[in-house]
């Protein structure tokens, strides 16, 4: 997970694209700092199950095809770190 208040939204896409394809596995990303963008990407999985957790806990509006969400969230920067540390925390991912 990385979050930076001054990256646009497709700063936001590609910094996702290429932590995910260095590292192999999920990557998240946030930027902006009035409205919040945020990136996952999976490029050897399905994130349909993570993106309506992030659309449902974390008020997200967005959408992609398997391996990718885009899109912004509705609460603070704060509660999506939150988010991702509890999910994480409780996921099978080893990344």
């Amino acid at each position: 997970f990385h979050y930076d208040s001054t990256l646009t939204p497709l700063a936001v896409r590609e910094l996702a694209d290429r932590i995910a394809r260095r590292c192999g596995g999920v990557a998240a990303v946030l930027g902006g700092s009035d409205h919040l963008n945020l990136c996952l990407i999976d490029p050897a999985g399905d994130l349909k199950e993570l993106s309506q957790a992030v659309k449902s806990r974390l008020n997200g509006r967005g959408g992609g095809k398997i391996g990718i969400f885009q899109g912004t969230v509705g609460v603070t920067a704060q509660e999506v770190v939150q988010f991702f540390a509890d999910w994480y925390s409780s996921s099978s991912v080893s990344n």
